[in-house]
């Protein structure tokens, strides 16, 4: 797997996160 797909799976999975933990949506980039 290549840096670029680990980091966007990463991203996607840290939002996943961040959505489950506030109880609303997180589609704001931080």
């Amino acid at each position: 797997m290549d840096e670029t797909t680990r980091r966007n799976a990463a991203r996607a999975l840290q939002r996943a996160l961040d959505r489950r933990d506030n109880g609303g949506p997180a589609d704001e980039e931080r």
